[in-house]
């Protein structure tokens, strides 16, 4: 089930905010992993990967803030509008040129990043931090 809210009369797939308690907090937090590139030779350089994903300041979307550690410190690389599937445990987000797919498997999501073409462009391995 992908929960959607009603914004300004409107509904946005985006949207995953339900009842207190719900399974899509399971995928709230900070994970750490990597970021390896597929297509080589590219552009893409393999990164030490850390995420953020939270709700919205208006309680609407989950947001993935992507960084990349560099000389041991984080930087970040953008924060994109995301969805949670329940059913399937799948976190999606659109990041305009393409889109990032990662499935939720007890303390850890793992997927990748995908081109608008559907190329499968980085392969992301992620446990959760623990506090």
């Amino acid at each position: 089930m992908l929960f959607t809210l009603s914004l300004a009369g409107t509904s946005t797939p985006a949207a995953i905010v339900a009842a207190p308690g719900s399974d899509a907090k399971a995928v709230l937090g900070d994970w750490h992993g990597t970021s390896l590139c597929l297509v080589k030779p590219s552009a893409c350089h393999d990164e030490e990967a850390l995420y953020h994903v939270k709700v919205s300041s208006d309680q609407s979307i989950l947001s993935l803030q992507a960084d990349k550690i560099v000389d041991g410190q984080p930087v970040t690389m953008g924060t994109s509008d995301c969805s949670y599937d329940l059913a399937k445990k799948l976190l999606h987000c659109d990041l305009g040129k393409g889109y990032v797919e990662l499935t939720l498997a007890g303390d850890r999501l793992e997927g990748a990043m995908f081109l608008a073409d559907k190329t499968r462009w980085r392969e992301i391995k992620l446990t959760r931090v623990k506090s």
